[in-house]
């Protein structure tokens, strides 16, 4: 949505593709993979520890906001995509 809102504006320049906020590595695998084929041993990082990109110039210029909500719609497409294969 934000690459294409980018395209659609004609916009140039750097930006950072990002969510904006710690999101859990353990949340992105079993989102993407599925609960049943991940087997966690250990703790996940504290969100604090995590490397986060500012996309404050991307939501300013396309108006568009990501969200965890977002970012589990993909997750799950993705998954199914590659269920479907």
């Amino acid at each position: 949505e934000n690459i294409a809102a980018l395209i659609y504006l004609n916009k140039t320049g750097v930006y950072n593709v990002s969510a904006g906020f710690g999101t859990a590595v353990r949340d992105v695998l079993t989102g993407y993979v599925g609960t049943e084929n991940v087997d966690f041993r250990g703790q996940d990082l504290p969100l604090r520890d995590q490397f986060i990109l500012d996309n404050s110039k991307l939501t300013n210029v396309t108006g568009c906001q990501i969200t965890s909500n977002h970012i589990s719609q993909y997750l799950e497409l993705c998954r199914s995509q590659m269920l479907s294969q």
